[in-house]
């Protein structure tokens, strides 16, 4: 895969999520609950951990998630905090809707930057990254104002 192509693995994902967030609406509490998606998802997710083992030739060292209590503790947070973050979505889409819920979700890089820097000192942007991030975060500010005039003329 060439550099470029790699550029566009972040919009791609976006894309996927999107699809994801418009469909689970479709389904959640007409056809499944909750709990049923999880489940699927997680075999899905499955899916993904054996594409990653036969065609990438990962290995699964599950001993190597042992190695200290510090590294127990970083995997244990960084595989359950896109899991609430998940629950989150899935709650928030069926009480909501899927187009709020990606709105708001726009708000991450915000809370990417702020624990980075919190928990481990990264300092990865500079004042055009900044300003980028604050016209990402202002356009769903504009987005969400937009939403809530939207749901306050519905009677």
């Amino acid at each position: 895969m060439s550099f470029k192509l790699i550029l566009l693995l972040p919009f791609l994902a976006s894309m996927m999520y999107g699809a994801g967030y418009v469909f689970l609406e479709r389904v959640l509490d007409v056809h499944i609950n909750p709990a049923t998606f999880l489940v699927v998802n997680t075999l899905t997710n499955v899916l993904a951990v054996l594409f990653l083992v036969f065609v990438h030739g990962y290995a699964v060292e599950i001993n190597s998630v042992f190695k200290s209590l510090p590294v127990f503790a970083l995997v244990l947070a960084a595989a359950a905090a896109p899991s609430i973050g998940w629950v989150a979505t899935i709650y928030s889409i069926k009480y909501i809707s899927a187009i709020y819920t990606a709105l708001v979700e726009t708000s991450y890089p915000l809370f990417t930057l702020a624990f980075g820097l919190l928990f481990f000192g990264l300092k990865e942007w500079n004042w055009i990254t900044l300003s980028g991030g604050f016209l990402i975060m202002a356009g769903a500010a504009v987005m969400l104002f937009g939403q809530n005039k939207i749901e306050a003329q519905e009677p």
